[in-house]
């Protein structure tokens, strides 16, 4: 029978265009006037009388209004920031507010920006109520329609509704009604929304014109519990109706009201172009109503019950997408509710979540006079507000499995106010929230940030706590990060009551800006002159801000992948050519250039080291092979303070270290070989001096090398690396050289195709990949340390013509981890920009023999695992490196060995 087999891409294209269709149908409500909520206004003269209009009131004066507040004029398109489109200025932080702390004050240099729309009644709404609906503005807003005052709401991440049926004009009439809004970018609001995150300020959602009859269904909450073997579900549905103070009783008294549950899951997914939905061909719950009407809060309340036999359970557009090819089944909305569309799709694609109350006063732990909010009264109802808000939003929808209280607001009273409403009115949900220490009363999850391997581990064994811990933040993803994350998951994987972790953070949340020059860039804090501000501390992210994936997404897909595969024993356990004419040896001056046939290696006796290679009229290597103990730090390498292992390289001054000759001796062996010895003292650059070696204090490495120069053309390196052994951990330990830019392709035999490091590399597999060099740079928005591959047996570098240099490993030395960058160490630790970096004249190449960790627990204290740390300790290891032409095949130099 033929039949037609859905591959994993076709299945998500399927899901894509199921939700669009969703979204699309969804849109085509009656009587819903948005203009895809872009707001057209041409009046730029009258702006300014108009706003100074509309706030009428609020200050005495037309002069004090524009002393005092920001006008922002002739925007064509909200949603959107005024930060933006050149007004006022962006603040990123982490911690500190913005702002001097004396709640509920805040400054009265206050930028205020003020909206103004003119809109008509069409004919079809006549008889029906009007709602403004702004699904959510920062921090705090005042609304007018036609003069009058509608009202007045803040919560920067949550909408606000208004019925404006009574100010509006008829639909007949022949006037516009005019819509005003002030929008302050500082209100008492603000000090409950002090996340980690860029402050910006307008209306930066939708905003909705929306008609309604005279009675209508104004919410629904919609439950359902499975039975234990997952075989029924029983259904309730409660309905609240908004009754028009226009609208008789008697009327009232012959409304009834019917529920039916139909499942068009087939329709959604194969597609129905014609747009046409026959109900009659889908199965149908009908739900019984169970009482008579509740007056609720003002409303009249219904409840609906049923039975579903046999419910379907769902499991599985740019980040969901990306997330669901990454193996991410989670998310947490940190730290505020998002755009209603991100619900949806979550629901569509079977995403679990997190919902976060937009709480956060992380700044007071800076403060010395004021407690936190949540040890205040005067706080506790503006906190419930946005818990209860944010549950009454969105507790619709099926992708929610746990509701979050905030984040970083400390803990109290407020907090277990909030977490009792919620567990009155959603007890089907668990609770979220890691002040406070993380395993209160008010959480039903064990959810530390941060915390330690061996830490979980000790949790997950205590008798006494028997809640599942989940990591509510881990593996800090900040520029070149995420390391040791497959020790999180080997632990998860294997012990009961570990559940995972969310990673910080999804993207780099970094800005769009545009240079004097004209160029665009990504910035983070400071670079629009914001003060206060934490610099690059936005840029945590497993993705660039335009979705383009960190390497490190790599290795989370592949600790995250769902069927794990082991070999024990004998058992699969699903757990889920040689050239022999004779070297000719020159001895020139200061210069001995070893030849045979079409190359030759040049090697300076002053410096001991090779200072050129040649094969045929290509040039390879044109600067020497030295040994090498720094990187370029990352960000993690710098969290810490004086404890961070950067500030420890610094104190033991590894940032300057050179490498001078101490001795070198050069002879032809009779085998057809010539051998070079080289001895090199690591010293401070400014304490060298012609006599280290009798001031051995300075002398903080030394590296014995043994080069052996082949008739074939293979050039065997013995390093013995002597560290002293009270150094901090290094850096890394092997050797840079430099080679033509030409020789830009890259093919190496060992884990990629991505950027990995020792403590991030088990999404990558070892196998033969090939790259260009410009694309081996990973353009962390703050330059760092990038660009490795580990555990690489061997490196080809080829011009386009396929001549090149092969570097390999030889011996019993492991594999090693390589690098190759337009880009030199030095540039990458001093430009504070990606788009500042300046591309060499020759690639810079580093095979290290130990490199250390990334690390990525977090990003403020030393991370690095003590397995991926390089301890000071003597250091043996050996390479091989030969020319290569069009014809050779590097896996073949590599499967055959050299006799030492």
């Amino acid at each position: 029978m033929p039949c037609h087999q859905v591959g994993p891409y076709d299945g998500l294209v399927h899901y894509v265009l199921g939700s669009l269709r969703y979204w699309y149908d969804r849109s085509k409500v009656d009587f819903l006037n948005s203009n895809l909520a872009t707001w057209d206004d041409d009046a730029v003269s009258g702006a300014l009388e108009s706003a100074a209009f509309w706030v009428k009131g609020l200050a005495s004066s037309t002069r004090q209004v524009f002393s005092n507040f920001l006008i922002v004029v002739s925007w064509s398109k909200i949603p959107s920031n005024w930060q933006m489109h050149g007004f006022d200025r962006p603040i990123y932080t982490n911690v500190v507010y913005p702002f001097p702390i004396n709640p509920p004050y805040v400054p009265s240099d206050n930028p205020t920006g003020c909206y103004r729309k003119t809109f008509r009644i069409p004919t079809e709404w006549k008889g029906r109520r009007i709602l403004l609906h702004f699904e959510a503005v920062d921090s705090a807003f005042f609304v007018w329609v036609n003069g009058v005052l509608i009202g007045y709401s803040q919560d920067s991440r949550l909408p606000a509704e208004f019925e404006i049926t009574d100010c509006c004009y008829p639909c007949d009439s022949s006037k516009e009604n005019i819509l005003a809004v002030q929008v302050l970018r500082w209100s008492d609001g603000s000090y409950l929304e002090d996340q980690d995150h860029w402050w910006l300020s307008g209306i930066h959602r939708d905003v909705l014109l929306l008609s309604k009859p005279q009675v209508f269904i104004t919410d629904y909450f919609f439950k359902s519990t499975l039975d234990k073997n997952l075989v029924t579900a029983d259904v309730q549905v409660e309905v609240k109706l908004d009754i028009s103070n226009n609208f008789e009783d008697a009327t009232l008294a012959r409304l009834t009201m019917e529920a039916t549950l139909y499942d068009n899951t087939w329709w959604y997914a194969c597609g129905n172009n014609e747009g046409k939905v026959d109900l009659s061909s889908y199965d149908a719950l009908h739900l019984n109503l169970r009482s008579p009407s509740i007056g609720s809060d003002g409303f009249h309340c219904y409840i609906f019950e049923g039975t579903l036999e046999r419910p379907k359970l769902w499991s599985s557009e740019n980040d969901l997408v990306l997330m669901k090819q990454n193996n991410i089944n989670a998310v947490r909305n940190s730290h505020y509710p998002q755009h209603p569309r991100w619900y949806e799709l979550c629901d569509l694609f079977g995403l679990y979540m997190i919902d976060e109350a937009n709480i956060e006063t992380h700044g007071f732990d800076l403060s010395s006079k004021f407690k936190h909010p949540t040890l205040e009264p005067s706080w506790a109802t503006s906190m419930l507000d946005r818990v209860i808000s944010m549950v009454e939003r969105d507790k619709n929808h099926a992708c929610i499995i746990a509701w979050s209280l905030g984040n970083e607001s400390g803990y109290g009273p407020n907090h277990s106010a909030m977490a009792g409403w919620i567990r009155e009115k959603d007890p089907s949900r668990l609770l979220h929230y890691e002040g406070g220490g993380s395993m209160t009363s008010s959480t039903d999850i064990v959810c530390p940030m941060y915390m330690r391997v061996w830490d979980i581990l000790k949790i997950a064994k205590d008798p006494s706590e028997n809640r599942p811990l989940i990591l509510c933040e881990y593996s800090h993803a900040m520029g070149n990060s995420s390391g040791n994350i497959h020790k999180y998951w080997e632990a998860i994987d294997r012990t009961f009551g570990l559940q995972g972790g969310f990673i910080w953070d999804w993207v780099d949340q970094a800005l769009l800006k545009m240079d004097s020059d004209g160029q665009k860039h990504w910035a983070y804090g400071g670079d629009f002159g914001d003060t206060p501000n934490d610099l690059n501390f936005c840029l945590n992210g497993l993705t660039w801000p335009d979705r383009t994936p960190h390497p490190a997404l790599h290795e989370v897909k592949y600790v995250y992948q769902p069927i794990k595969v082991a070999l024990t024993e004998n058992t699969v356990k699903v757990i889920r050519s040689i050239n022999n004419t004779n070297l000719i040896s020159e001895h020139v001056d200061d210069t001995i250039t070893v030849r045979k046939q079409n190359w030759q290696i040049k090697i300076n006796t002053q410096t001991g080291t090779i200072e050129s290679w040649k094969v045929g009229d290509c040039s390879l290597i044109n600067q020497g092979i030295i040994p090498c103990l720094w990187r370029a730090p990352t960000d993690n390498d710098k969290g810490g303070g004086p404890s961070s292992y950067f500030c420890r390289w610094k104190d033991a001054l590894l940032d300057n270290l050179i490498f001078l000759t101490d001795a070198c001796s050069i002879r032809e062996l009779s085998n057809n070989m010539v051998q070079v010895k080289t001895v090199y003292l690591g010293v401070p650059k400014d304490q060298n001096t012609d006599h280290e070696s009798e001031n051995p204090s300075h002398i903080l490495c030394r590296v014995d090398v043994d080069y052996c120069i082949h008739e074939s053309g293979d050039v065997i390196i013995d390093y013995k690396i002597k560290p002293k052994d009270d150094l901090p951990p290094l850096p890394r330990v092997g050797v840079v050289f430099h080679i033509e830019k030409s020789l830009d392709h890259v093919t190496w035999y060992g884990r990629g195709p991505f950027e990995c490091y020792p403590d991030r590399k088990e999404g990558a597999h070892v196998g033969i990949y090939g790259s260009n060099v410009r694309d081996l740079h990973v353009p962390y928005i703050a330059p760092v340390e990038c660009s490795g591959r580990a555990d690489v047996r061997w490196v080809a570098f080829q011009n386009s013509n396929g001549f090149g240099l092969y570097a390999s490993i030889y011996g019993t030395s492991p594999p090693m981890q390589m690098s190759a960058s337009f880009y030199g160490t030095a540039e990458l630790e001093t430009a504070t920009h990606n788009h500042y970096l300046v591309e060499r004249d020759d690639i810079e190449v580093h095979l290290d023999h130990k490199h250390m960790g990334v690390g990525g627990d977090d990003s403020w204290s030393p991370s690095v695992h003590d397995e991926y740390l390089v301890h000071p300790l003597p250091f043996s290891f050996s390479m091989r490196l030969c020319s290569i032409y069009p014809s050779t095949s590097s896996q073949d130099i590599y499967r055959s060995q050299i006799s030492q």
